[in-house]
């Protein structure tokens, strides 16, 4: 063959690819110039407390040809089919996680991953919440939610919604005024400071402290049984309890064997309701049982019996004690009963100036007055506190004892609380009741943890 041909022919060829646009190995160099999209994450690592939403972003991702990029998610079911740039996750339970983004230009497609780290809500420890002294009280109002204490009066506080917990000395209050009372439950987690008879363990009370029993607080879930009862601050009448009622029958008889302890004018009276006649819903009559002591008696006298008749009455029935006897609403009375229309209703009042013995008293038979100030002694309208009378241990604390070791001392048993809210529950326990620095009583420590609740 000619060689003069041949080169012709090459060079034909060599232009002809030329017009089509290059040779195949300038296509293959152009194909492989593609560069993979560059993965931009607004964060890699993230660390929320439970019940906080997690938004993973990927938006600011780029890809240097200006392609178009789509996305794609991996790793947990509440990401896969998300093609969007961002993506949000809610109610993750406490744990570790990871999830996985892929951008793709359609040609080449880069990859991260973010990984999460879910923790349960922060164990919180406050101090410094100071009730004033014995002789000056000052009651501390605590909102639970924000950890914050709120500085109200008495008088504030019975329109506020926001405080939970408050403290006045020894005394522990709920707040019974929001539109959502307040409510506790007692964990019962207490049993290794007290014995089977109910009495302390010196020994364990002594030796615990808020660092030794953090564990338990932490581990105990705050999750009440599905049986579990609430309970509320209340306010109760000092005298109750004195009539039976018949669900059946619906009649009402007197509960003989129900004693009060009466303290006005210096002197004690104790008294029960004998008798009652009923009329449909009030009493026609009743008679009372009362037995005296004067102010220079430490013994009850003899029970007198005291008729009333509500048949001719036209307003309250008032009852003087120590001359045993019905008196005018002027004159110094120590119980009324509310009347009218005939009829006396179902419930009995102590003067504003006496107060009631809170407590069984029908085997007193007197009350000595070395003793008188040691008793539990309420008025007429009285607040039954949900910590103290739900709580473990002494009946007025519930959450402490008082002089476990011999002393003047008051001792947390770092009962653990679950208290109920607007805003949810939280694990609750009084860890302190002495400021650190001097040793002054009434300054409570305390600690507390939001409850996760699962449906």
């Amino acid at each position: 063959m000619n060689k003069k041909i041949l080169l012709i022919s090459a060079v034909l060829v060599s232009a002809t690819l030329a017009a089509c646009g290059g040779s195949s190995s300038e296509k293959t160099q152009e194909q492989e110039g593609n560069q993979a999209p560059v993965v931009v994450l607004a964060e890699t690592d993230v660390s929320v407390e439970i019940g906080a939403s997690v938004t993973l972003d990927a938006s600011a991702s780029t890809d240097a040809e200006s392609d178009a990029l789509s996305f794609s998610w991996t790793g947990l079911d509440a990401v896969v089919g998300v093609t969007a740039s961002s993506v949000t996750l809610d109610e993750l339970a406490v744990g570790e996680y990871s999830v996985t983004v892929s951008v793709s230009d359609g040609d080449k497609t880069s990859s991260a991953t973010v990984n999460i780290t879910v923790q349960g809500p922060q164990v919180v420890e406050v101090s410094g919440l100071a009730t004033g002294t014995t002789s000056a009280p000052v009651r501390v109002y605590y909102d639970l939610d924000s950890a914050t204490e709120l500085l109200l009066t008495e008088q504030e506080a019975e329109q506020d919604q926001e405080w939970d917990v408050a403290f006045e000395r020894t005394k522990i209050f709920l707040n019974r005024y929001a539109e959502t009372p307040v409510e506790v439950y007692f964990t019962g987690n207490t049993e290794e400071f007290y014995d089977e008879s109910g009495a302390v363990v010196v020994d364990k009370f002594v030796s615990a402290t808020a660092t030794s029993e953090l564990d338990a607080f932490i581990a105990e879930t705050g999750v009440a049984p599905v049986d579990a009862t609430f309970n509320s601050d209340i306010v109760k009448n000092a005298i109750e309890g004195f009539y039976n009622y018949d669900f059946i029958s619906h009649t009402t008889s007197a509960n003989d064997q129900a004693y009060f302890i009466v303290s006005s004018d210096t002197a004690y009276s104790k008294f029960r309701v004998k008798s009652l006649v009923q009329n449909g819903f009030g009493i026609d009559s009743l008679t009372l049982g009362v037995a005296h002591q004067t102010a220079v008696s430490e013994e009850f006298s003899s029970e007198l019996d005291l008729a009333v008749d509500a048949t001719a009455c036209d307003g309250d029935i008032y009852i003087d004690f120590a001359n045993n006897t019905l008196v005018a609403a002027d004159a110094d009375w120590d119980i009324s009963i509310p009347c009218a229309a005939g009829l006396a209703s179902y419930s009995i009042n102590i003067a504003d100036d006496a107060l009631s013995l809170n407590d069984d008293v029908s085997a007193l038979v007197g009350v000595a007055a070395e003793s008188a100030r040691y008793y539990d002694w309420v008025e007429n309208e009285y607040e039954v506190r949900a910590i103290a009378e739900y709580g473990a241990g002494n009946k007025k604390y519930g959450w402490a004892e008082y002089g476990v070791n011999g002393g003047h001392v008051m001792w947390p048993n770092f009962a653990t609380f679950i208290i109920k809210t607007a805003e949810g529950q939280y694990k609750f326990q009084v860890v302190g009741y002495y400021d650190a620095e001097t040793g002054a009583s009434g300054v409570f420590t305390i600690r507390h943890q939001k409850v996760t609740i699962t449906e």
